[in-house]
């Protein structure tokens, strides 16, 4: 998973919820289950927009 993938996903987070959750990273993910549902949601319309 590249760095700049995650910048993206958020700052586009911050900007639509502000400081709302965390979005501390762990190994797997984020340590906020919203957070984590949330950017593996955005990762998958992202990689069915490119196809």
């Amino acid at each position: 998973m590249s760095e700049g993938i995650r910048i993206r996903f958020e700052r586009l987070y911050r900007s639509v919820h502000g400081d709302k959750h965390d979005l501390r990273r762990t190994y797997l993910g984020y340590r906020d289950a919203i957070v984590d549902r949330a950017f593996f949601f955005w990762l998958e319309g992202r990689q069915g927009a490119a196809s």
